[in-house]
């Protein structure tokens, strides 16, 4: 099938939109695809990425090479290096200009479990699970390898939230201030999905592309659009601690400042806002006396699910909710005087350095900053078709203080019966449906009845 005709908005996309929408604790990923070099695709292989990876609030994830240096060579005859996205991982945007995939991971000769060989096991001859030698591992690649590690990252995430605060990383007590886990419900999967789009970066390496029937290398930071190929970037460095977050450490401060570094982490994730007219702002001020200060920002929010749109270039964003950032002082960067994100397609929104996805100064760097600067961050609404929007925050930098933020707003509502442990199925039947099953099961028994007496009543009398 044409890849192109799968990059749109259909029912199977708004399927995934509605459930997370009804279901907001809950974050969905799907893998991108690999039709990053398929034939009839447009310039670069871009618009391959297919339903329902085109989805607005799950997480699509395409495949960068994988990370083992002795895998020699990779996808248009590179070396193999995560910096390096797939020649196969389908691309952005969507049709309506969305940025999908959201993240890229190592996808590419991914070495893992082999099948055992056993019929049971769904193994047959030829199949690309057929055991290998040694029969215990085996290699394979695509968009489906980095995606599992993404949702076991994106659970531990979750995981971390649920357990330990999350300013200063000290285990969580009774009562606890993190708002992302005091009412025993945890993050939001905007939660979780901010804080993934919040850690990835630019893609330092190369992706391959068709051009005609060519194989043609280009840099991911060359192209046109470099998200279109590896969406907000490639979620952490292989090897390092690129995923910051905080865990208690001796040398962590009462300021929630870690006193070595000054990183601080910020996530807010019980406000909503209510309509067009309503916004909310949380104030910062930097440390000031030659410290230098840096942030970014990253809001996510789980949107309402759009109109189908099969043929259609239509956005399908239902709330639009904007980001800023203002700075106030004679010393700020001319960057964050007033910065925003103010996307009219997508429901993420980001500030940061453009360069490589990392954090801004927020000292102007002619200065010897020795003022301290206010940092004044303002989520506000252009339109809200089907509120209240709830949305997820992540602010990141050095030598940040918080000063002001409004109080929770946000009542999260959902409920456990997907996720039910203990014994139970995790089903609530209404009336209704019991009603309808019990008759049901009436007919079908009346018409078995029905059946044994015409074939061994009737049958004895009559060969017909």
């Amino acid at each position: 099938r044409d890849p192109l005709a799968c990059n749109t908005y259909d029912v199977s996309a708004r399927s995934v939109d509605e459930f997370m929408w009804r279901n907001m604790d809950m974050l969905v990923l799907f893998a991108a695809g690999n039709s990053g070099l398929a034939f009839g695709a447009d310039s670069q292989g871009m618009r391959t990425v297919g339903t329902p990876g085109t989805s607005k609030n799950q997480i699509s994830v395409g495949a960068a090479q994988t990370s083992r240096p002795s895998a020699g060579k990779c996808s248009g005859d590179l070396a193999c290096s995560p910096e390096n996205v797939a020649g196969f991982s389908s691309r952005g945007p969507t049709r309506d200009g969305r940025y999908k995939p959201d993240l890229v991971f190592p996808g590419e000769r991914i070495i893992s479990a082999a099948s055992s060989g056993d019929p049971f096991d769904g193994f047959y001859d030829g199949s690309s699970c057929a055991p290998p030698s040694p029969r215990n591992l085996n290699t394979l690649s695509g968009t489906s390898m980095a995606t599992p590690a993404v949702a076991g990252i994106a659970a531990l995430v979750r995981d971390y939230f649920e357990l330990f605060d999350a300013r200063t990383g000290r285990p969580l007590e009774a009562g606890a201030a993190n708002s992302a886990a005091r009412d025993g419900r945890g993050p939001t999967g905007a939660a979780v999905k901010c804080i993934l789009v919040h850690a990835a970066r630019l893609s330092r390496g190369f992706f391959p592309y068709l051009d005609g029937v060519r194989l043609q290398v280009e840099a991911v930071e060359n192209a046109e659009d470099p998200k279109a190929i590896a969406g907000r970037g490639l979620l952490g460095s292989i090897g390092t601690n690129t995923l910051l977050l905080p865990l208690e450490n001796a040398e962590q401060d009462e300021d929630l400042v870690n006193s070595t570094s000054g990183r601080v982490f910020f996530l807010y994730d019980r406000y909503m806002i209510a309509n067009s007219t309503s916004d909310v702002d949380i104030e910062f001020r930097t440390v000031g006396a030659g410290s230098l200060s840096t942030i970014k920002v990253t809001m996510v929010y789980t949107d309402a699910p759009g109109p189908v749109v099969e043929d259609s270039n239509a956005p399908v964003l239902i709330n639009d909710l904007d980001l800023s950032v203002v700075c106030v002082g004679s010393q700020c960067a001319p960057s964050l005087v007033s910065a925003s994100s103010q996307s009219r397609i997508d429901n993420v929104e980001q500030i940061y350095n453009a360069d490589d996805y990392g954090e801004l100064n927020v000292y102007a760097d002619d200065v010897d900053p020795t003022d301290e600067l206010t940092l004044r961050v303002t989520i506000s609404a252009r339109e809200i078709e089907d509120g209240p929007q709830h949305f997820a925050l992540v602010i990141t930098g050095k030598n940040l203080v918080e000063t002001r933020a409004p109080a929770d707003n946000y009542v999260p509502v959902w409920t456990n019966e997907a996720v039910r442990s203990g014994g139970g199925s995790g089903v609530s039947l209404s009336t209704g449906a019991i009603i309808g099953i019990a008759v049901g099961a009436f007919v079908v028994v009346i018409l078995a009845v029905a059946l044994v007496y015409v074939v061994c009543v009737r049958g004895t009398f009559q060969e017909s």
